[in-house]
């Protein structure tokens, strides 16, 4: 399944940062430069405080490979920062190809930054990199704002974001009223209510998986079927996180329902399984037919064959059941990482 690789970055339209560095503010383009070897490492923990008090600005600005720690980073903004929908915007980024080019703007690991500074915990910073100074403007390829993913249905497939009040007292703390669906409580709760309502690593109707992951791409709008196959697949690996074993075939890891233990909640569990290329021509199968279908007019609307997506969605109760359990779970699992 190997694609071309895009960035991803949230941010307030509201706020002065956006593309830029906390640095690159107070710093003309004149007087900007290179960061040497030396330097990153030093940077790089001074980038990592940049969530403490009286933290020194930094020349480093965050985008991420991770679509699930992207799309709840923009729920977070929109149910416990108080930021209006219209303002959050996910952008995709690509960096052009640097061979030769002296002012390419330079992208770097923040896990191998991490781990040269001695931070505690390096991987923390498995799905984040980060440019020097700024993302230049010509590397955005798309930009799309949450209120537009709402309005393109994206809560179908995270039931209760799009809920009138979301922003006015329920929060991702899972609270408000009765008859409130849960928000997700971490990066962990949401890769578990993707997981199951897309079918990740159904190991009968894999085609089906894809059509559903496709679906899931086109609430992005994307300007191309490259960008669209890679938020696809994307979402896949977030999932599945797949493991290369002996053999050649691949681990995958599979959410599933649990059934209730009399008088307690139903729950989830992971498995693990083992696929084959097939596995991989099928799913991506399905994303291809998913994305060749034009949306029809007053909507994005899948295909026929997508008939399966339905029942899929339909287990809604079974999912969310999840996220009324008691937290010990979800507050165990440290955050992918943050994009700010």
């Amino acid at each position: 399944m190997a694609t071309t690789n895009f960035y991803t970055r949230v941010f307030s339209t509201a706020g002065p940062r956006q593309l830029m560095s906390s640095l690159a503010l107070l710093t003309p383009k004149r007087d900007r430069y290179r960061l040497s070897g030396p330097e990153l490492p030093a940077e790089f923990a001074e980038h990592s405080r940049r969530h403490h008090e009286n933290a020194a600005p930094s020349a480093l600005v965050t985008v991420c490979t991770c679509i699930i720690e992207t799309i709840y980073r923009a729920i977070e903004m929109f149910t416990s920062e108080d930021q209006a929908a219209e303002d959050i915007d996910v952008v995709f980024i690509r960096a052009p190809d640097s061979a030769g080019q002296q002012d390419a703007p330079r992208i770097h690991s923040s896990l191998v930054l991490a781990r040269r500074c001695g931070h505690p915990n390096p991987r923390l910073y498995k799905y984040e990199h980060v440019f020097e100074w700024e993302v230049p403007e010509e590397c955005v390829v798309h930009r799309v704002s949450l209120q537009t993913l709402l309005d393109g249905g994206l809560g179908r497939f995270i039931p209760g974001i799009d809920q009138s009040d979301a922003a006015e007292g329920g929060g991702a703390e899972g609270g408000g009223g009765a008859g409130r669906v849960p928000l997700p409580r971490s990066t962990e709760d949401l890769r578990r209510i993707l997981a199951l309502q897309l079918g990740i690593g159904d190991p009968w109707n894999q085609r089906a998986t894809g059509l559903v992951l496709g679906q899931f791409a086109r609430v992005f709008g994307p300007p191309t079927r490259e960008l669209g196959v890679w938020i696809a697949r994307r979402l896949f690996t977030d999932c599945a996180q797949p493991w290369p074993v002996p053999g050649g075939s691949t681990r995958i890891r599979r959410c599933v329902r649990r059934s209730p233990v009399l008088g307690g909640p139903s729950a989830t569990r992971d498995e693990y399984m083992h696929v084959n290329s097939g596995f991989y021509r099928e799913l991506d199968a399905g994303i291809n037919e998913a994305l060749s279908v034009a949306p029809t007019e007053g909507g994005n609307h899948p295909p026929a064959s997508m008939a399966r997506v339905g029942e899929m969605l339909e287990t809604l109760g079974d999912c969310m059941a999840l996220l009324s359990v008691s937290g010990e779970a979800a507050s165990a699992v440290p955050r992918l990482g943050s994009i700010q």
